[in-house]
């Protein structure tokens, strides 16, 4: 059996499983990025109201937890721990909750370096116009921060695709789960794992052509 056969004849469940890995990415990136700039949002404001303080507290605790656990020990106890608590969830809902609240605590990090790198003055001339800081934030800040920390934004995101992979050690159909049951069956993992690489080439190596254009375009130019 060469390379294609094996892509013709388990095209179908190949496909199942690159599905699942496709929708986990998405669901970890687009949850994460909303989540990670919630919680940039809540560390960056100045106010010393009691709630901020508390949620301020909370979303450290989170991003410390989430970013100083390994991420199969943050699956397993989102599918075990969770169940054992009294929350019955199956693999791929545990999976995705725990992918998002794992990219956001990264992701809050990379807007956080951008929202800082602002320099104080347009906070202060924001309020001047009499805006309120979700409006200084929205109008202001945020615009001038997105094109700073878009770059390493897209870095991760391709860092996170890849990690996706690991679900499959708690039983996610994923592509890595997939190709094990056609390893099994073809006893050919060299040209099945190759396939495995080559979905995952497919979809990175666009952004990581991105991330170049973008910090290509960032650099300052020499005068002639």
């Amino acid at each position: 059996m060469t390379f294609f056969d094996i892509v013709v004849n388990f095209r179908k469940i190949l496909w199942d499983g690159l599905s699942v890995t496709i929708m986990l990415g998405i669901v970890m990136l687009v949850g994460g990025t909303i989540l990670g700039s919630i919680y940039a949002g809540i560390l960056a404001t100045k106010s010393n109201h009691k709630a901020v303080r508390i949620a301020k507290k909370i979303v450290h605790v989170m991003v410390e937890i989430f970013r100083g656990a390994p991420l199969l020990t943050l699956l397993f106890f989102g599918f075990y721990g969770l169940s054992y608590l009294g929350f019955q969830l199956n693999d791929y809902t545990s999976c995705c909750m725990v992918l998002i609240f794992y990219a956001g605590a990264y992701i809050c990090e990379i807007v956080r370096s951008g929202l800082e790198a602002i320099p104080k003055g347009q906070w202060e001339a924001g309020y001047c116009l009499g805006l309120s800081y979700l409006e200084v934030m929205r109008f202001v800040i945020f615009p001038q921060a997105f094109k700073i920390f878009l770059p390493a934004l897209i870095g991760f995101f391709i860092a996170a695709v890849k990690d996706t992979s690991i679900v499959s050690l708690i039983g996610c159909n994923d592509i890595f789960a997939i190709a094990k049951v056609v390893v099994n069956r073809t006893n050919m993992p060299l040209q099945v794992y190759a396939i495995v690489a080559i979905c995952f080439f497919v979809f990175c190596f666009p952004m990581s052509l991105w991330v170049k254009h973008l910090e290509n375009r960032g650099k300052v130019r020499p005068a002639k």
